[in-house]
């Protein structure tokens, strides 16, 4: 290959989300064999878009969430249970220990090649109408989700209207009133404004959103020996320091709206955890992973 060579890489975050850096390492580990493009922000189409795009070689490199890949890899969606990760710690043994090995070869037979697990923050709620501190307080608010059938069920579980929309569309339509709130990372919630619209955050963590770091398996293929062995061992850096600095990001917005308008609240986890167990029974079926969740919860010590 010359260094002519043009590559895609995509992600949903915008140009100061972590995931950008991550893609820009895999960019700097490939250098000598060509030129990587990373689109933020959707520019490269949503993720089920990308991934396709990714299978087919049109598109070399993403960053998606769960959502995406439940279609060919069902066990994915375990990570999207509501309150099941005691703390980021645990989160991260359960995808390094328990998941990404199963994932691994679930994605390869799909030419997939999962590099790393990397995270999206911690889910939060907020809202422009009220302080959240019980599962009460989210009834009849009409609140956004992912396109993620979980998140949806978690939301509804939980006393409020789920309403999908993307990122584009969500700040636009809490702005005019057509929806009440919905779940962030502390750092989007301010990156993206809503907390000048819906000033009231509740601390709770409903989610721990676990990000995938992907690669066509066809292009992995066509890279050089030494390009192909230095993604391989550099991804649990990539991984380390993506977490890393998603956890700074969310610690530095936290401490930032201590000084803006927002009421900041913490919610009753068991409550909400009890609030929303019907979850996990209804959708644990369907990742075929009763076996690997029974794993993720005996890490929790």
């Amino acid at each position: 290959m010359s260094i002519e060579e043009r590559w895609l890489a995509g992600h949903m975050g915008n140009r100061t989300n972590p995931y950008q850096q991550a893609l820009q390492r895999v960019a700097g580990i490939v250098r000598e064999e060509g030129k990587m493009e990373i689109l933020h922000s959707g520019a490269a189409g949503d993720e089920a878009s990308m991934l396709s795009r990714l299978r087919e070689n049109t598109l070399q490199a993403m960053v998606g969430t769960a959502a995406c890949l439940h279609p060919f890899c069902s066990e994915v969606s375990l990570c999207d249970f509501p309150f099941l990760f005691s703390s980021r710690e645990h989160f991260y043994r359960s995808c390094d220990e328990v998941l990404r090995p199963v994932l691994t070869q679930r994605l390869l037979e799909k030419d997939i090649r999962l590099l790393c697990i990397m995270e999206g923050g911690w889910r939060d709620i907020f809202n422009s109408r009220r302080p959240i501190t019980e599962p009460d307080d989210l009834s009849g608010l009409r609140m956004r989700t992912m396109d993620n059938p979980v998140h949806q069920a978690t939301m509804t579980a939980l006393g409020a209207e789920a309403v999908v929309l993307s990122t584009a569309e969500s700040y636009e339509a809490l702005k005019n009133g057509d929806i009440d709130g919905g779940d962030r990372a502390a750092s989007n919630y301010v990156d993206y404004g809503y907390h000048r619209i819906a000033p009231y955050y509740c601390k709770i963590g409903v989610f721990m959103i676990a990000s995938y770091l992907l690669v066509s398996e066809k292009w992995f293929r066509s890279l050089g020996e030494q390009s192909r062995q230095l993604l391989l061992t550099m991804s649990g850096e990539i991984a380390a320091t993506e977490r890393r600095d998603y956890r700074e990001a969310d610690e530095a917005a936290l401490a930032a709206l201590e000084k803006e308008s927002v009421t900041i609240t913490h919610g009753n986890r068991a409550a909400f955890r009890r609030a929303t167990e019907k979850v996990w029974s209804q959708f644990l079926p369907a990742t075929h992973g009763a076996d690997l969740l029974e794993k993720i919860q005996r890490l929790d010590v």
